[in-house]
């Protein structure tokens, strides 16, 4: 099982940007995520396609199972 943290962003052209960190601590908190979230729109750490990012939106763990064939 893999796990993940997802940062979702709205960008100045209105388009979404997620970033993703793999292997988090399993205790992130809302308020944490937010805190970073604020911080790169802030410090302007990312470019996109779509601009600058502008807006956090959500945060969110992303969790899959890979099950092999055999």
């Amino acid at each position: 099982m893999s796990k993940k943290l997802e940062l979702i962003f709205k960008t100045e052209e209105g388009a979404n940007k997620t970033i993703t960190i793999s292997n988090p601590r399993e205790d992130v908190t809302k308020l944490e995520a937010d805190e970073v979230m604020a911080a790169c729109i802030d410090k302007n750490v990312f470019t996109t396609n779509s601009g600058a990012l502008t807006e956090a939106s959500e945060a969110r763990y992303r969790i899959s199972e890979i099950e092999v064939l055999l």
